[in-house]
């Protein structure tokens, strides 16, 4: 009878032990499921944190071009000005770079600068002066007959703002061949690109 009352408290207590254990072991488990999921939440509220605020970055260096290119209009002939829109479109360039977006290099920089100069330099040409200036272009070789043609029809009596911005586009590529920056079929494809509004800025090109 003893004997049994041995064994019975042998396996209550063997039993308490594996009970002790395990419940030891969900506690456990418990702690490391909370830490993983800490960790988890943790990282990715990191994440989250990193891209609003590369956004944010992004955003800020839009602005501050677009506003170093407003200044540039209201002073063209200002060289800090024309420098202060080409350092924030470079660092607005970089950003778009890290956010994995191009097509703002220095070409398209240039062109964005000479279009703010021009909208405050050249006023409005009229249809006979835009017709002149577009003739001097051809007259100097950077207008091939057709493209002549081509910019009569795309610009002329479309709006002023339209017809100076290609105008000065036009002459400011002309200059950058000239001087070696672009070669002959660099220059072409630019000049067609231009011609075919796709290098104007966004608000001047036709309705497709």
């Amino acid at each position: 009878m003893g004997s049994n009352k041995n064994r019975c408290a042998l396996v209550i207590a063997i039993l308490g032990v594996v009970l002790l254990l395990l419940a030891g072991a969900g506690i456990a488990l418990t702690i490391i499921l909370c830490a993983i999921s800490f960790c988890s939440y943790y990282g990715l509220s990191k994440a989250v944190k990193y891209e609003e605020a590369r956004k944010d970055k992004l955003a800020s260096a839009k602005k501050d071009y677009e506003d170093a290119l407003k200044h540039l209009e209201v002073n063209p002939s200002s060289p800090p000005a024309r420098k202060h829109a080409l350092e924030t479109g470079r660092c607005y360039a970089a950003e778009l770079r890290l956010n994995g977006q191009t097509g703002l290099d220095e070409l398209a920089l240039s062109n964005d600068i000479q279009a703010a100069c021009a909208r405050a330099t050249m006023g409005g040409l009229g249809v006979a002066g835009e017709v002149e200036a577009l003739n001097k272009l051809f007259q100097k070789g950077v207008l091939t007959t057709e493209e002549f043609e081509r910019g009569k029809t795309a610009f002329l009596g479309a709006g002023p703002d339209k017809a100076r911005v290609a105008i000065e586009l036009l002459e400011n590529l002309a200059s950058l061949k000239a001087r070696g920056v672009l070669s002959e079929s660099e220059f072409n494809v630019k000049k067609w690109e231009i011609l075919s509004e796709r290098l104007l800025p966004g608000p001047l090109r036709a309705a497709r």
